[in-house]
């Protein structure tokens, strides 16, 4: 029976491995019935997990509900019937929906709690894979969802503008935050100031800190203030005139 399974049977995972199981406690007739405890043990799976398998088969046409032991004494399992014919003939992969509303009675009527703590019921109606029932009441088990969560927007590039301000931007001792100055540049721009106002301020600021010998010291204004709410870039930054040192002094000063 089980060489059949593997040869006719194009369904994988959990299924396959269910009817195999089923094949492999079948009797001559195709008659089957482990314990549904046993199915999952072999499947390496919760009891839940191994009853939807079955219910696939069910609703495959590949298996049926044949009857309980003992007329269906409590503590029986169920027996399930391997329908050669429909395994050898070629399964259709869609399963049939379920037309049974007088399904046999399960004797596994204890619920039971799967490893994500949903209970299933065990006498649910045999074709109906993703539904357990006791009595009137139906139980829908819910298949865990993975939610992606969105992934953050990358940020924009930096304008031509500003990158060219940095560039000319005299350098400074010290901390000079590059972001900060970006956001302060920003800032301008929305308030209606133009990039050519910034970038020519910029060529100012840096000739004056050039003519009085104030680069790379921490004289330099950081640029996020130089942009900022006091709007340096206005400035008309024009060098003094350089005045005459102390005779015996040396050079110019300012």
């Amino acid at each position: 029976m089980t060489k059949l399974v593997w040869k006719h049977f194009n369904e994988g995972g959990n299924v396959k491995l269910a009817l195999l199981c089923l094949a492999d406690y079948a009797n001559p007739d195709g008659v089957s019935w482990p314990s549904m405890s046993t199915i999952a043990l072999r499947l390496a799976c919760s009891e839940s997990q191994a009853r939807r398998a079955v219910h696939r088969l069910l609703g495959l046409g590949v298996v049926e509900v044949f009857g309980n032991t003992f007329g269906g004494a409590p503590g029986s399992s169920r027996h399930y019937r391997i329908l050669v014919d429909r395994l050898t003939a070629g399964v259709d992969a869609t399963p049939t929906p379920c037309t049974d509303d007088t399904p046999p009675p399960c004797t596994d009527a204890t619920p039971v709690t799967d490893a994500r703590g949903s209970t299933d019921a065990r006498d649910g109606c045999h074709g109906c894979a993703e539904t357990g029932s006791t009595g009137d009441t139906q139980t829908v088990i819910e298949l865990p969802r993975t939610v992606k969560k969105p992934s953050r927007p990358k940020p924009a590039g930096e304008p031509t503008g500003f990158l060219n301000a940095w560039e000319q931007y005299p350098k400074r001792a010290g901390s000079n935050p590059r972001n900060r100055a970006l956001k302060a540049w920003t800032a301008r721009i929305v308030e209606g100031h133009t990039e050519d106002d910034l970038l020519s301020g910029v060529g100012r600021y840096a000739a004056f800190v050039r003519a009085t010998g104030k680069e790379s010291t921490e004289y330099v204004q950081q640029a996020a203030t130089f942009f900022g709410p006091n709007k340096g870039f206005l400035e008309t930054w024009t060098a003094p005139e350089p005045r005459i040192a102390a005779a015996g002094n040396g050079g110019p000063v300012w």
